[in-house]
């Protein structure tokens, strides 16, 4: 029997596997921008259905709120997106006795303004009811954290920041129907305190979690926790406890038991070791400390808590999050303690392959069962989604993972269970084009169990039951399609016709369905066969025994109950068998006897001395000849038969039941014809001569190229030398005889045109032809005589010549000459050119070999090279002769080389400027400019550069025009110093210029309108910006004052867990900033808050990197370390 499990998807496809665990929708979100959407929290309501919210890119640019509902099926109900023209950012969802969802997180008010808000959406409609933004600092506020009591108001936790290193928790309570807020409370040390996790009690008491920097001295961070009345003020019970190594404790997780006790865990700073430790505390209904339990990995790295589940019976508590194993790498690891802190059981869980694993969630079933989820990294697929299910002693019951569409980062981070123990998680999923996305699942868990495999006989049924939930259905998966007796119902009756496989599903309360399988094998009946020893068919007197297959009963017609008997005439015998499976089957066999076959080995015949004849026995299957040596072989019905004298042939025939006859054939010899080719003869090579045979009444001459015909008894042969030529007669009997002749030849006179030769075009050459005694050379003007060895040829173009000789034998053969004609070199002394007065012109003459230069008055370097160099005063013109060493041929060719005036340079008037100030230069009257090479100028090679000069400085410039003639000139910038910085005095409320004129004032970076006219600028300190004075002196150089007030700037992040460590150091930094990684990493980007990047860096490895800021404005940048698809954000301060 095997497991069959139905898995819906909400893509709306179907799938059959083997599992325990079963997807019964994935619903995902892509948000407007395609790009990062990120879920952070998740809430189920008592119609099973689901609120998702996180944050979302849009098709602006922004990161907005998106809180989506889907209903039970996985089907998206609404969605509804909440935030401005900045970077907002979801914390937590919560929903209210009535349905409606609250949200909080941190919302973009303005410049480096983020704000405390929480919003609540009607669960029906998806539409905003309230918003609630709170007024807190200029900097970053943001909420963490969300709950309900009671009368349905709401409470938000999260930070206050009064500066960039002084942050205060803080906690809101707001009417849960107008949105007006009831109360708020604020508190800290003067360093970074932080609200994290806020609960209630049945008694609509308030209880915060988080951590307090009590400083430096001992043990920095600690865990908080505070408990504040419904009505609001100062906490009425507050603790602080340091997890005993006097580091950075923060918790991530906290719960409420019963009798209202608060379990708080998280992480823990082990200083001597250098690494991060689980940390469970437990403090009573009034913040007093109960006990603490740590655990550290063996492996030096961060393990720390991300959640907590309390069981509200027995008080037994269940915390999980990551924890790194020499072994196994990090891991997600649980520990369960009782309500004492005594440990009862743990579990690490890791992944195939040692990757990267983190328990992001823990919930607690009605019937004890634990369950995890958060992601696992495994080679090939990435980070997925992985869910793993404990029994009450932490066994392992089930795990199961989710790999979303693109196989990369998928990373769960929330999970709830409903009455049924239905899981319910969300968290980003890779989507490839659309980055990453939210993703939803349902798993349901159900187990369907059908009867056991069994098998029955062809024609036979069974009835199949199953068990499991409800609504059971009956298939066939393989098999015989219509076999079932029912298909919705428990049990059912099968009569397949052949092996089936049946699948019965049923069907949970909350719609999940499961499937198994059950396998009936149909045995067929069995078909014996009936084999025989000889065959069946036989002649007269002879037997066969017949036998059957080995089976359990055996009954033949002959009355034999052996698996065999023996028969000896002619008849239908039949054997019944029994076999294993009990089923009855029958086979006949048919016994024949046959006569003797009528063997006909042909009729006498005659052939010819030379032929063979094929002989054809028929009325047999198989025959037999006689040994003969002229036979060719002796088993077939069709031998050759080859005889040298009058011969008898004997066959025996043998037919198709094996029963023999035989018969005989005569064959007799015709007499030979005698045929002759004729006398042999001698002809010249390329001759022709007329053959003839005699003697018999056809002809076939042996195939050659050199006879006219083949088949005639005279054919004309042109042999190129001694060659012997067959010829084959036939007589009237079609018998043949053979004779050949050879022809001899004469070979021809060897003719010798003479050498090959050449003249230049307009002069002749001799030709001279030997080998003959006569000659004929073919017509052609070019020569002077066309029936002498010697004529002379005076042609102008490469030409052939042929002749023809006639020796003593009147043999006759032809040869030629060619005679090519050279041409006249192709003689340049290049195009016409200029060149400035007083330059050098170089020469070239090209197209020869050899030049010579007409003698000229002008200089020039010599006459017998093809490149002289001239240096003429006015215009002149060159001539050369050129030769082709080659042919010996000549060619003349001249250039006329002009002048060209030299051109007037202007560098301009001499200037000046302030010192920090540049110039632009202007030199005229060339093309082309080239400056001296001084460091001042932005370029040497433009007519119009710029000049930062800091001392006074002469420019030299050299110029050509367009004739690349050249010319000069220099130009004095004289340098003047800036004047004193402005000093700024306060009077009151006014600003005063230490400058009595020549002031302009200026506002956070912008010129004050009419702040230009006196020394007295009316300025309203109470206005927070940046005030500072540019003067201007009477050379026309200013100066600016210094900033007057000083612009402090927090920032925000997206909080998620980080897959690798990073520590940043110091932040806030006045100039230089260390990144200290634990792992090498691919990128890492510096941002501003416009968005741009200002720091771009590839490829870091591990250990301490340094990052200069001097150059950058004071405020908040965005730090963005990237790891394969892995990213982790941080924020920076300068200031």
């Amino acid at each position: 029997m095997s497991r069959i499990v139905l898995v819906v998807l909400s893509t709306f496809f179907l799938n059959l596997s083997f599992a325990q665990i079963n997807v019964q929708w994935e619903s995902r979100l892509n948000g407007d921008g395609s790009f990062i959407d990120q879920a952070v929290d998740l809430e189920l309501d008592a119609s099973g259905n689901t609120y998702v919210t996180g944050t979302s890119f849009d098709s602006d640019g922004n990161y907005d709120w998106v809180t989506v509902k889907y209903l039970a099926d996985g089907t998206e109900d609404w969605r509804y997106e909440h935030g401005g023209s900045g970077l907002d950012e979801a914390s937590a969802v919560q929903l209210d006795g009535a349905g409606n969802v609250l949200v909080t997180g941190s919302k973009f008010i303005s410049g480096d303004d983020w704000d405390l808000t929480v919003i609540k959406i009607n669960g029906t409609t998806g539409l905003l009811m309230w918003e609630y933004v709170h007024t807190g600092s200029t900097l970053f506020d943001g909420g963490k954290d969300v709950t309900v009591d009671a009368n349905n108001d709401v409470i938000a936790a999260g930070t206050f920041s009064f500066s960039a290193t002084d942050i205060n928790y803080l906690v809101v309570k707001v009417d849960g129907v107008t949105g007006l807020l009831d109360w708020s409370y604020s508190n800290g040390t003067t360093n970074n305190d932080e609200a994290k996790i806020v609960k209630t009690d049945a008694s609509n008491n308030i209880y915060v979690g988080g951590h307090s920097d009590v400083g430096s001295g001992t043990s920095y961070f600690d865990f908080l926790v505070m408990k504040y009345a419904p009505t609001g003020g100062a906490p009425t019970n507050q603790a602080t406890v340091d997890a005993g190594f006097n580091g950075l404790d923060t918790p991530n997780a906290m719960e409420l038991d019963a009798a209202g006790n608060i379990i708080i865990a998280g992480q823990a700073f082990n200083a001597p070791v250098e690494e991060e430790d689980y940390a469970t505390m437990k403090f009573n209904n009034n913040c007093v400390w109960q006990w603490t339990e740590t655990y550290s990995g063996d492996a030096t790295a961060l393990d720390r808590i991300n959640a907590i589940a309390v069981d509200q019976v027995s008080g037994n508590i269940f915390v999980t999050g990551r924890s790194k194993s020499l072994a196994s790498s990090e891991d997600y690891y649980t520990i369960a303690y009782d309500n004492n802190g005594t440990f009862l059981w743990d579990d690490r869980y890791t992944s195939t392959g040692l990757g990267f694993d983190e328990a992001t969630d823990i919930q607690l079933s009605g019937t004890g069962f634990v369950y995890l989820t958060g992601y696992s990294y495994e080679a090939g697929v990435n980070n997925d989604y992985t869910t793993v299910k404990y029994d009450v002693s932490g066994n392992l019951i089930w795990d199961t993972r989710f790999d979303g569409p693109s196989g990369l980062s998928d990373q769960a981070v929330k999970m709830q269970l409903d009455p049924t123990e239905n899981i319910f998680v969300t968290g980003s999923s890779h989507g490839g084009v659309t980055n990453l996305d939210y993703s939803t699942i349902k798993y349901c868990q159900l187990t369907t169990v059908a009867s056991a495999d069994t098998a029955i006989c062809l024609g036979q049924d069974v009835d199949l039951t199953a068990t499991g939930g409800i609504n059971i259905t009956w298939a066939v998966l393989s098999g015989d399609a219509g076999s079932l007796s029912c298909t919705s119902c428990g049990t059912t009756t099968a009569d397949p016709n052949t092996t089936s496989v049946y699948t019965v599903s049923s069907e949970s309360a909350s719609g999940c369905v499961d499937f198994d399988t059950v396998t009936v094998v149909v045995n067929s009946i069995p078909s014996p066969t009936i084999y025989n020893d000889t065959p069946l068919s036989f002649c007269t007197g002879d037997s066969v025994t017949l036998y059957t297959d080995t089976y359990d009963l055996y009954s033949w017609s002959t009355s034999s109950v052996d698996s065999f008997t023996t028969v000896y005439s002619t008849g239908t015998y039949t054997v019944t068998i029994t076999d294993t499976n009990g089923c009855v089957n029958s086979a006949n066999a048919n016994v024949t006897a046959f006569a003797l076959p009528n063997v006909d080995a042909g009729t006498n015949t005659s052939i010819c001395p030379e032929d063979s004849y094929p002989m054809n026995a028929t009325g047999a299957a198989t025959y037999l000849w006689d040994v003969d040596a002229t036979l060719s072989q002796l088993n077939i019905p069709n031998p050759i038969a080859s005889p040298t004298s009058q011969t008898w042939y004997y066959v025996t025939g043998t037919d198709g039941n094996g029963c023999e006859n035989n018969d005989s054939i005569q064959i007799s010899l015709f007499t030979s014809p005698v045929v002759n080719a004729g006398l042999d003869d001698q002809i010249c090579v390329g001759d022709t001569i007329g053959l003839l045979a005699t003697g018999a009444v056809s002809y076939l001459w042996d195939s050659s190229p050199y006879l006219s015909t083949l088949v005639d008894a005279d054919p004309d042969a042109f042999p190129p030398s001694l060659t012997t030529f067959t010829v084959t007669g036939t007589d009237g009997n079609g018998c043949i005889d053979t004779d050949d002749v050879t022809i001899s030849t004469i070979s021809l006179p060897g003719i010798d045109a003479g050498p090959a030769d050449s003249h230049c075009i307009g002069d002749d050459s001799q030709l001279f032809a030997t080998g003959a005694l006569t000659w004929v050379w073919t017509a052609n003007s070019d020569l002077s005589n066309e029936t002498i060895s010697n004529p002379v040829a005076s042609n102008t173009v490469d030409t052939w010549f042929y002749v023809s000789g006639t020796d003593v034998n009147m043999c006759t053969n032809i040869d030629s000459v060619f005679i090519s004609v050279d041409p006249l070199p192709n003689v340049s002394a290049g195009v016409d050119f200029n060149v400035c007065v007083g330059s050098q012109a170089p020469l070239l003459a090209t197209g020869a070999d050899t030049y010579q230069w007409d003698f000229h008055p002008t200089f020039i370097t010599a006459t017998n090279i093809s490149n002289p160099i001239s240096e003429p005063i006015t215009i002149t013109t060159f001539s050369v002769t050129g030769t082709n060493s080659t042919t010996m041929c000549e060619n003349t060719a001249s250039v006329t080389v002009g002048l060209n005036a030299l051109p007037t340079i202007d560098a301009g008037a001499d200037t000046s400027m302030c010192i920090g100030d540049s110039l632009q230069l202007m030199a005229t009257g060339g093309d082309t400019y080239v400056w001296d090479n001084d460091p001042s100028l932005s370029s040497i090679i433009v007519s119009d550069p710029w000049s930062y000069a800091t001392v006074d400085t002469w420019y030299y410039v050299d110029a050509f025009d367009v004739n690349s003639c050249f010319g000069e000139d220099s130009v004095l910038v004289t340098v003047n110093t800036l004047p004193t910085s402005p000093v700024i005095f306060e009077n009151g409320a006014w600003l005063v210029s230490s400058y009595s004129s020549g002031n302009q004032w200026y506002f956070d970076g912008s010129p004050v309108t009419g702040g230009d006219n006196d020394s007295l600028n009316w300025v309203n300190e109470g206005v927070n910006g940046s005030y500072t004075l540019l003067y201007t002196d009477g050379n026309g150089c200013s100066k600016f004052s210094e900033v007057t007030n000083i612009i402090v700037i927090d920032d925000i992040g997206f909080d998620q867990n980080e897959a690798f460590e990073v520590k940043v150091y110091p932040n806030p930094t006045n100039g230089v900033i260390n990144v200290e990684l634990t792992e090498d990493i691919d990128l890492i980007q510096i941002i501003n808050v416009n968005g741009q990047v200002v720091l771009n860096q590839s490829i870091l490895n591990s250990g301490i990197n340094n990052f200069d800021l001097n150059g950058f404005e004071d405020g908040v940048y965005f730090l963005q370390i990237v790891k394969g698809d892995q990213v982790v954000s941080k924020r920076i301060i300068k200031n």
